[in-house]
């Protein structure tokens, strides 16, 4: 079970969930799932931990991607998953983030 998750959804704007930085603690994101209601929506998922891009995919048709991660953050880097805005009324957008706590950072 994850230690933390994160969700956002938005009608014909980004979905962005973002797992806030911390001083003391590091946290491996385990993984993302996005995806829009409507069959004929199409876009963009991008994850970034820290400032760092590190996974863009097309996002299309009404079909959920689901992509198991693991990687690990330093102290003080968010991670955050972003969905394309659908580009239609009414089309709701999808994103949800996982992962567990990595360590504490001694000071």
């Amino acid at each position: 079970m994850p230690r933390w998750s994160e969700t956002d959804s938005a009608d014909n704007a980004v979905a962005l969930a973002t797992h806030a930085a911390d001083s003391r603690q590091k946290h491996t994101l385990k993984g993302v799932a996005a995806g829009y209601a409507a069959a004929d929506d199409l876009g963009t998922l991008t994850v970034t931990v820290g400032t760092t891009v590190v996974l863009v995919l097309p996002v299309h048709a009404g079909k959920v991607v689901v992509v198991p991660l693991n990687i690990q953050t330093e102290a003080d880097e968010l991670v955050s998953a972003e969905l394309t805005a659908s580009g239609g009324a009414a089309d709701l957008g999808y994103v949800n983030i996982w992962g567990d706590n990595a360590g504490t950072v001694l000071t």
